[in-house]
């Protein structure tokens, strides 16, 4: 049974080495992450420039990079199958790096056999306070993972992660069929919105105590409009 960890750089980062050399497994880092022993290949699929060089300086490495194209001035850099994919999935949904990842190993196959048959997925945690990342990029993620297992593939990750949960999410808690559900997911999205709210306003250098969620929209509102003009 072949195995893929995929690394991330959330917290849950470090469970991943463990299970990548017990199993011997291929072994994916996700942008800047750190260089470990255990990766045996990295994956930038933003637009090569000057801004990503400066945080992910990939044309150093000895290590495969995989990218939309083949850079000359990243020796090791490896295209990534975009035709391929399109042909094995039709339309293309993904909106971050992991998505991507997850589609090619999906598709891989050695000797006429599927190539990954156990996914691990450290450091995908989804805890940022970052709305994009929870609520566009993480769907995203979610799907794929739901398709890989569709597909009879095994994919883990650890028990702190964020993935296949939603705010304040409690196993077992199902929708309809939990007494007193619907009171129970409002207090759970108010804490959520509650929690977004702080994290923003910190964000933004402007943290208060017991501030007006209102206030809180109107002033992003504000931001928003500021930063388009």
């Amino acid at each position: 049974m072949s195995w893929l960890v995929i690394i991330g750089k959330g917290k849950t980062r470090e469970q991943g080495r463990p299970v990548a050399r017990n199993h011997k497994a291929q072994c994916w880092g996700i942008n800047s992450v750190e260089r470990d022993p255990e990766l045996t290949m990295l994956w930038e699929m933003h637009e090569w420039g000057k801004r990503i060089k400066a945080l992910n300086p990939v044309h150093i490495d000895t290590l495969p990079v995989m990218m939309q194209e083949r850079y000359l001035d990243v020796p090791t850099s490896l295209e990534y199958p975009i035709k391929a994919m399109e042909r094995v999935y039709g339309q293309i949904y993904a909106n971050n790096t992991l998505a991507y990842m997850l589609m090619m190993a999906i598709a891989a196959q050695e000797k006429g056999k599927r190539r990954f048959t156990n996914i691990y997925l450290a450091g995908i945690d989804y805890k940022s306070p970052d709305r994009t990342e929870l609520e566009f990029e993480r769907a995203c993620t979610e799907y794929w993972i739901r398709y890989a297992i569709a597909k009879g593939i095994n994919v883990y990750w650890p028990e702190e992660s964020n993935l296949c949960t939603y705010p304040g999410y409690v196993p077992g808690v199902r929708y309809g069929y939990t007494k007193g559900y619907n009171d129970l997911t409002q207090t759970m999205c108010e804490s959520y919105l509650h929690t977004c709210a702080e994290a923003l306003l910190l964000k933004h250098g402007k943290p208060t105590k017991k501030h007006d969620h209102d206030k809180f929209y109107q002033y992003i509102t504000n931001m928003i409009k500021m930063w388009k003009e």
